[in-house]
């Protein structure tokens, strides 16, 4: 089985997902982040947010530093002030990595796949995770983040890539 994994150029990724209602939490969300884990995985990433698969909806899973989890409507309560910033690439911009700043540590308050609240907090490629998966569903990537010089030329490098313009690209999965 294959499944799509949304690319850049994709309008999906440029708008922000809808929050989830009460009536989209219970074991259906939970097995659709099981099978985005699995996708998540078999394209060797931590983190899969739902506009990244064709899902308008503000939700994401991530596997990184030892945690696993999904995280719905979630919101960042908390950026430290410092600031790291380290390679980072993304599913939806495949085969490229740039140095991208962000928080050092973030805290982040959302809801489990059956509704219950959490708050996650994390330091280091974690918070770094985290982010960049809040981002996702905010409609923004990566690639956004980075700015002058490095922006331009990030960008003018993915729109030159073999699968720029294409809508999604397929990932098996077992």
């Amino acid at each position: 089985m294959s499944v799509p994994l949304t690319l850049w150029g994709n309008p999906i990724l440029d708008h922000p997902a809808a929050f989830l209602t009460d009536a989209d939490f219970g074991p259906r969300l939970a097995e659709l982040g099981e099978r985005m884990l699995r996708v998540m995985h078999a394209a060797q990433g931590v983190g899969l947010a739902a506009p990244q698969v064709g899902i308008g909806k503000r939700f994401f899973v991530y596997d990184c530093d030892g945690r696993r989890g999904l995280l719905a409507n979630p919101v960042v309560v908390h950026r430290s002030a410092d600031l790291i910033e380290e390679h980072e690439g993304c599913l939806s911009v495949p085969g490229f990595s740039w140095p991208t700043p962000r928080a050092a540590a973030v805290a982040i308050e959302g809801r489990d796949a059956y509704g219950v609240p959490v708050t996650v907090e994390a330091v280091g490629y974690l918070a770094r995770c985290l982010q960049h998966e809040t981002d996702h569903v905010d409609g923004q990537l990566y690639l956004s983040r980075l700015g002058g010089r490095l922006g331009k030329l990030a960008r003018r490098e993915a729109k030159q890539a073999r699968w720029y313009g294409e809508q999604s690209r397929f990932v098996p999965i077992d």
